[in-house]
């Protein structure tokens, strides 16, 4: 099976697949767009499933999406995914601290080096 990544509904998907051990694949919506737009240019729902489904019987090893993983490491692609989201946070709060400390204190940055 071969889908394009839909945010929540793809989660809901591929988190049942795995459940009952089916093989899938699951494609960036930019990557599918682009391996689809060379088959045809007509845009529906229907031939565009039609077209995922060419995608994989004709380039199934060239595909780059996530597949079918063991549902015992799910829950740390989940934990990754989180961690990934709290150093971003973490670096957004760091970056925000400074330049509220720049524009309260100047001259801090004379004083000592950045932070």
């Amino acid at each position: 099976m071969i889908f394009e990544t839909a945010g929540v509904y793809s989660a809901q998907l591929a988190r049942f697949l795995g459940t009952k051990s089916v093989k899938f694949i699951e494609l960036n919506p930019l990557e599918a767009n682009m391996r689809m737009a060379t088959l045809r240019r007509d845009k529906t729902d229907t031939k565009d499933s039609m077209k995922l489904a060419l995608l994989g019987v004709t380039q199934l090893d060239n595909l780059n999406g996530r597949r079918y993983c063991n549902p015992d490491y799910v829950p740390l692609r989940v934990l990754a995914t989180r961690y990934e989201e709290l150093i971003s946070e973490r670096t957004r709060i760091i970056n925000h601290l400074h330049s509220s400390l720049e524009l309260s204190f100047p001259e801090l940055n004379k004083m000592s080096t950045p932070i």
